[in-house]
């Protein structure tokens, strides 16, 4: 059993408070996003905000094509189409450096020879959470750019299965400059 801090009540208590509306699973769920790490939250005058942390890659081959995101499979048997580029959640007390290396070796099999890092983009947005109406996310987006140094690396099928009960197909397509923009 875990014993939660005197701010962590607090916060989750705030939690129900602002999405009770949206049921009890959906209330669940964003309890156990936030004691997990993957999200804390922050209120002012102006509204409560769901602060998260995402390493987005875009992971280019030697000839111009680009790792995307095309498929999720959810623990259902749903399958939703996505088009966008591979992706982690930083978590509370995760460095971003750890949240790339995780994706691109353990998520993605990449070895750590067969590319270079470009420095990263940072940028932040706020908007309303699609998975909890009525949040406001204020998302710090850290965007780096893989340059892959093995043209075999581009033949290989990528299916990423997280602990969450998703899985993930990716594939290898030409350079559309509208990946660049979409999270």
């Amino acid at each position: 059993m875990q014993l939660l801090s005197q701010f962590q009540v607090q916060t989750i208590l705030l939690i129900y408070h602002k999405i009770a509306h949206l049921g009890k699973d959906r209330v669940d769920a964003l309890v156990s996003e936030f004691l997990a790490g993957g999200c804390s939250f922050k209120q002012d005058k102006n509204g409560f905000y769901r602060m998260i942390e995402i390493v987005k890659i875009k992971i280019i081959s030697r000839d111009s094509h680009i790792l995307c995101e095309k498929r999720v499979i959810h623990p259902d048997g749903t399958e939703k189409d996505v088009d966008r580029l591979p992706r982690k959640k930083v978590y509370i007390g995760m460095l971003v450096h750890e949240a790339l290396m995780a994706c691109m070796h353990d998520d993605l099999g990449f070895a750590k020879d067969s590319y270079s890092v470009k420095p990263e983009v940072l940028t932040m947005d706020t908007r309303e959470s699609r998975t909890y109406p009525g949040i406001q996310n204020i998302r710090t987006i850290h965007t780096f750019t893989i340059a892959l140094k093995r043209d075999e690396e581009v033949s290989r099928t990528h299916v990423v299965n997280t602990n969450d009960g998703l899985v993930h197909h990716f594939s290898w397509t030409k350079n559309n400059p509208y990946h660049d923009k979409k999270v």
